[in-house]
């Protein structure tokens, strides 16, 4: 490549964009084009000349607002290159742009390593003045959903490649869909999307640890109940019939004397009973109201119920479990790995126990 570090006034009739440019949006042109009125262009444009005409390898964006200006030429540098080092160049300059997305660069960088004229990432990396974990993260972020990258794109979205890092490596498309809108409203930090990588590990059993940390720091003491192991009826009909986890709450008071008088003269119990349906997912209408009603039909006897998830599409289903909770009571628990973190999305309403039932059971 032969450089030419002085410039000449080229005919703007004379220059032509680079059919191979990977960037096809230019933003803010009216702005550079008053700042060139104003103060002049401070950075020629580079290219390369071609027969009777002149390719541009960096500055399009300059080179439009030029137009838009009407200028009759503009400054630039002449540069000899082969067809591979003006993609290079074209696809180097917009890395080291400051105002394109992650997205965007990462989108780049792949083209270059595409090329296959680097041999190792640190290569790729040094040529573009980026680090080899960047060069790692930028590969993983086209990893993602389509959704994401069409959103990021279309409006702009200036997520840090370490976040996108951190939703590619979320195995269920729909959950990646599902973070990066939370990340996006500000409902949660690139920290937490750590837990969500391994969502696929968790079973359902595994969920009871977490929600019994929990319950055990509001002073509520619980038990999972093995329905499975029922010596009773052993159909699958048990699931219906019992919940997947018991608490008991008891209020503290300070002596038998205090109990005693206030569940004689206001009929209140000196303990609660809860009812808890815990499932790993709820990210459909329809999963949702399967769990709430058997939430509804194994909590009869509790003073409250309970549906507990791991994963809630509460953006989507947030109108209808409150629909649910103002209907039938149930309130829903959104859980986190980390117990301090979990949510009580909807308060469950009090019931009177049924004595009965709880007999039955």
């Amino acid at each position: 490549m032969n450089y030419n570090p002085s410039y000449q006034e080229i005919e703007l009739d004379l220059i032509i964009p680079n059919p191979i440019q990977p960037r096809k949006i230019f933003e803010n042109i009216d702005e550079l084009a008053q700042s060139i009125k104003t103060q002049g262009l401070i950075q020629p444009i580079s290219v390369k000349k071609i027969h009777n005409k002149y390719m541009i390898i960096s500055g399009e964006r300059r080179f439009k607002a030029c137009q838009l200006l009407n200028l009759k030429t503009i400054s630039a540098h002449i540069i000899e290159v082969d067809e591979h080092q003006l993609q290079e160049m074209a696809l180097i300059e917009n890395i080291q742009r400051e105002d394109l997305t992650d997205v965007e660069k990462a989108k780049f960088i792949s083209q270059l390593w595409n090329s296959g004229k680097y041999k190792k990432k640190q290569d790729l990396a040094n040529a573009i003045s980026k680090t080899p974990a960047y060069i790692s993260k930028a590969f993983s972020c086209l990893k993602l959903d389509t959704k994401i990258i069409e959103d990021i794109e279309a409006n702009r979205n200036d997520v840090p490649i370490s976040v996108l890092d951190e939703i590619s490596r979320i195995k269920d498309k729909e959950l990646q869909v599902e973070i990066y809108k939370k990340y996006i409203k500000g409902e949660i930090i690139r920290d937490e999307i750590r837990f969500y990588k391994n969502n696929s590990c968790y079973n359902e059993r595994d969920l009871h640890i977490i929600l019994s940390t929990y319950l055990k720091k509001q002073n509520i003491l619980s038990k999972t109940i093995l329905h499975e192991e029922s010596k009773i009826n052993q159909d699958i009909n048990q699931k219906w019939i019992h919940p997947d986890m018991i608490g008991v709450e008891f209020l503290q008071l300070n002596s038998n004397i205090t109990k005693s008088f206030i569940k004689t003269i206001s009929q209140v119990d000196t303990f609660k009973l809860i009812s808890y349906e815990i499932k790993k997912n709820i990210k459909t209408d329809t999963e949702l109201k399967k769990a709430y009603f058997q939430a509804v039909s194994n909590s009869s006897w509790a003073n409250y119920g309970y549906l507990v998830a791991l994963n809630i599409n509460y953006d989507d289903l947030k109108d209808e479990m409150q629909r649910l909770n103002q209907s039938f009571g149930i309130g829903v628990i959104e859980l986190n790995s980390e117990p301090n973190n979990n949510k009580v999305l909807f308060q469950a309403k009090n019931k009177n126990l049924d004595f009965a039932t709880i007999g039955t059971l």
